[in-house]
């Protein structure tokens, strides 16, 4: 974890920071978020703000990087 978490936190967990392209699988969110994008289909479908607010925090893996880097 980026910081500790309290015992009765929910955890949460962004589905589009694992998979390059889960279009096939792509799913709808079911979690009460404001901001949430309701569908999960993988980081290459992210907006360019998206991403970058991700890469900032350092919270994409190196394979999607690649992967992004490979498909640009």
């Amino acid at each position: 974890a980026l910081r500790d978490i309290n015992p009765l936190e929910e955890i949460i967990f962004d589905y589009d920071t694992t998979d390059w392209d889960a279009n096939i699988v792509r799913f709808r969110c079911k979690c009460p978020a404001k901001n949430c994008r309701e569908i999960i289909q993988g980081y290459k479908f992210l907006s360019n703000d998206k991403k970058i607010l991700l890469k900032e925090n350092r919270l994409i893996p190196d394979f999607l990087l690649q992967l992004e880097n490979t498909h640009s």
